[in-house]
């Protein structure tokens, strides 16, 4: 049989190891979804136009916003940056 000092141990590490999962999985989904608009615009591949967002709407310039805004807006109505009639975003690359 245990004692309660084994158990609150063995309890502290099973949540730790919980939270770390949690993260690692937080993580891995920010990076995947960074590394997937790089990608996006290193090709050229742009969001098909749907019913949410017609031809008189426009995306926001700045890599880590993208919001539709209206076509007659000056400011992104998310992040407030200028927007741009042609905007090109670039993908900048980690230091190694």
């Amino acid at each position: 049989m245990m004692g309660g000092f084994g158990f609150d141990i063995l309890l502290f590490i099973g949540l730790m190891m919980v939270a770390w999962m949690i993260f690692v999985g937080w993580a891995a989904s920010v990076i995947l979804r960074i590394v997937w608009r790089c990608l996006r615009l290193i090709f050229g591949v742009r969001r098909p136009a749907s019913a949410a967002a017609p031809a008189q709407w426009r995306w926001c310039g700045r890599l880590r916003c993208g919001a539709v805004n209206p076509i007659h807006a000056s400011f992104c109505r998310r992040c407030g940056m200028p927007l741009a009639v042609n905007v090109s975003r670039k993908c900048q690359r980690a230091a190694a």
